[in-house]
Parts: structure tokens; sequence; C-alpha cells
């Protein structure tokens, strides 16, 4: 769970700056999940971005950059993605949506169908994160996700 900010400072008093408020706006999705049934053991983690990945890079007041992004794996995809090996695959997790625009990308498939050739074999787990990852500088590229 990520949780960004436009590039507006917080107007707040003290020390509390966009950092602390991504943190914040984080948590509190992870809370919405855990209050709505969501193991909280099986949050990975909670991360505050504050304006650092902006969804709309051309224009970083943009409210469309005050977001939470919830990305949920299956056990498998989080091994490959992390290079593990060994433990059996869990039941695949249903998607999540954040109240704001969000980023969910799925997994490569587990095993190919017959038939299937080299090109739709298993990712190695760089190449899957490379895949998994449609931001590039900062900047959303969905189309460019869509077409690999």
């Amino acid at each position: 769970v990520s949780g960004h900010t436009d590039a507006k400072p917080y107007a707040g008093a003290g020390e509390f700056g966009n950092w602390e408020l991504s943190a914040n706006r984080a948590n509190a999705a992870r809370r919405a999940l855990v209050a709505g049934g969501y193991p909280d053991g099986q949050v990975a983690r909670v991360v505050g971005y504050a304006s650092s990945s902006l969804f709309d890079r051309k224009n970083p007041f943009n409210p469309v950059n005050r977001r939470i992004d919830i990305i949920v794996l299956t056990k498998k995809a989080q091994r490959d993605i992390e290079g593990e090996q060994g433990a059996p695959a869990a039941e695949p997790a249903a998607p999540a949506s954040g109240a704001a625009p969000g980023v969910s990308a799925p997994a490569a498939p587990a095993n190919p169908g017959p038939g299937a050739d080299a090109e739709q074999a298993p990712m190695q787990p760089r190449e899957l994160r490379q895949k998994l990852n449609i931001f590039e500088e900062g900047t959303l590229k969905m189309d460019e996700a869509k077409e690999q």
C-alpha cells in the first residue's frame, strides 16, 4: 500500500509535511482493508512517497497526484518478484482499488497453457519487475504496459 501527495506543501503546523501525509494516507488505506476483513499479516508494506512519484508529472499540483496505490499479489507472484523459490502457491487474491486512481498490475501466468511458446513462459524475477513497473521516471506508461 503506498500513499502519494501532489507537490503542494502541506499547510499544517509543525514538522508534519507531505512525507508524513502520504505515509498516513497509506496507513489509513491499510486500516480500511483490515477493517473490511483483509488479514493484517498479509499486508507486506505500507509506504509514503510524498510527491516523489507523480501520477501527472506534467502538472505536479494536479489533485490526481493525491492518491493511494494498492497492489494485491498471490503468494507465488510475491515470491517471483522477490526471487524466492519453493513454497506452494496460494489462491489468487482479489484485486483492490484505492479511493483515488491507483495502479494494479497482474502477474505473469504461473503455467503456460498447451502450445505456449517461449515468449509466454514464466518470466525471471528481474524481467517480471521490469514488466510490472508501469512507471518510468515517475510517469505512468499504461499504453506501453498494455502492449507488452
